[in-house]
Parts: C-alpha cells; structure tokens; sequence
C-alpha cells in the first residue's frame, strides 16, 4: 500500500492542478460572457478593462490557489515523510512555474505560483495542520 501511495503521488497532484485549472477556466468564461456589458463583447472577448483587470486577477489567484492544491495533495498522498515531500513539489514547482513564465514571459504568474506554493508548504510547517499529519498512514504502526 505504501508503495501505491508513492505512485499515485505525481497523478494526484497533476489531476488537482487540473481541476483546479478546469475551475477557473469555467469561471474566466463565465465572467467574460455575463459581466462584461454587451457593448464591449466583441467575437466573444471582452473588451472593458474593468473586467479585464478582474480576469487578470482571476487567472493570478488561480495559478496560487494551484500551488497550494498541489502542495496539499502531495502531502495527503505521501504515506511518509511529509515535509520533505513538501519541500520536493515546490522546488519542482518552482523549476515548472519559471519555466512558464519564461516561454510565456509571464512573470507575475511566477510569482502568483511561487507565493502560493511557499504558503502552501509555511501552513503544512508551521501551522501543522492536523487533517494532513492524521490521515492513516501505514509507518504509524
């Protein structure tokens, strides 16, 4: 069992940044298409700069709600040895968000995914948050 739990740790938190990222491509559209003033909905965009701040900050909390879903994930399926598995997901986080802010040259995206896998990893450490560190666990016999 342990071993099945190591295995399903990276398609876990891929298949929870895709729900995350499935979520906020339903709200992006939902917000483009119904708060936008008809007006300035052109071909389907919306072009009000209003709404285009609040899509662009959508997108920003969403890329940090993200990061600490994977976090969160990671250490609910690790069986063992949590906060190193912590410290690991957001190393290779961080390598994967500089990697997309560097083709896309979307810094500030960076940063939204680097500040919330560090919040993410500063809550599971410092707060110890006890849903986590309780969950059956086959080395706590």
């Amino acid at each position: 069992m342990i071993a099945l739990r190591w295995l399903l740790l990276i398609p876990a938190t891929i298949a929870g940044w895709y729900a995350i990222f499935a979520a906020a491509l339903f709200t992006h559209f939902y917000v483009e298409q119904y708060f936008c003033p008809p007006e300035d909905l052109v071909s389907g965009f919306c072009h009000n700069a209003k709404i285009q701040w609040m899509l662009a900050g959508l997108i920003h909390v969403s890329v940090g709600l993200s990061s600490i879903t994977v976090i969160g994930i990671a250490t609910m399926v690790a069986p063992s040895h949590k906060k190193q598995t912590t410290r690991v997901i957001l190393a290779v986080g961080i390598v994967v968000a500089a990697y997309f802010g560097f083709v896309a040259h979307s810094w500030s995206l960076f940063l939204a995914a680097a500040i919330g896998g560090i919040l993410g990893v500063f809550c599971h450490h410092y707060f110890d948050i006890a849903f986590i560190e309780n969950l059956p666990s086959e080395n706590k016999s």
